[in-house]
């Protein structure tokens, strides 16, 4: 029910982790909330890396060699001429390799981007040390402290930050100013997984 003449609508980017496509997350059930919410989801698949996985360039071992921030780039340029988006409201989310895609993003390209959330997905250790966005970026960074894949905390892989070093770098970005709530989830599921929701309150004025 979109229409161009009468909405100018927010954008949701989706990044795949590896090996991943662009049609399995449109199964995620965006669609019906796009539906509902008004949104434009965007589903983006990234290009093979050297061991013929699907992958974006983010600095890391297993990247590719696409110009996906220049495509990322080009193809919001020409949703905004061909199509009726809310520029201010571009949103990116992503899973494992891409939520590092997602965090390189917000490091070239805050100026674009409203919002983000990354799933059990770190910075790269590339943009950890050069983190240093022109714009602060809300995140909402997601990780189980047993992630086998991606370590929470200790035993990073090669090329990869650990979740405390990813939430330091975006609390320097974001201007936080050692003000933090936490709330625990109740274990609705009684499967004895519990839930931190950890808040980051920021000062820094967004632009």
């Amino acid at each position: 029910g979109y229409d161009p003449q009468t909405e100018s609508l927010p954008v949701v980017f989706t990044l795949h982790g590896i090996g991943g496509t662009a049609l399995a997350t449109s199964s995620y059930g965006l669609n019906a909330l796009a539906d509902s919410e008004r949104f434009i989801p965007i589903y983006m698949q990234g290009a093979l890396n050297q061991y013929s996985q699907t992958s974006w360039n983010n600095g890391t071992l297993l990247q590719s060699d696409a110009e996906d921030l220049a495509f990322i780039s080009q193809l919001l340029d020409t949703l905004n001429a061909n199509h009726s988006i809310n520029m201010s409201r571009i949103y990116m989310t992503g899973i494992s390799m891409g939520a590092i895609m997602t965090y390189n993003v917000c490091r070239h390209m805050s100026d674009r981007i409203a919002a983000v959330v990354c799933h059990i997905g770190t910075m790269s250790t590339e943009d950890l040390t050069n983190f240093n966005p022109l714009h602060p970026v809300p995140t909402l960074h997601k990780h189980g402290t047993a992630d086998g894949t991606v370590p929470y905390n200790s035993g990073p892989l090669a090329s990869l930050s650990l979740v405390p070093e990813t939430i330091e770098q975006l609390k320097i970005a974001n201007g936080w100013q050692g003000d933090s709530t936490i709330t625990a989830i109740p274990d609705n599921a009684a499967d004895g997984i519990t839930i931190d929701k950890i808040v980051y309150n920021c000062t820094t004025p967004l632009e």
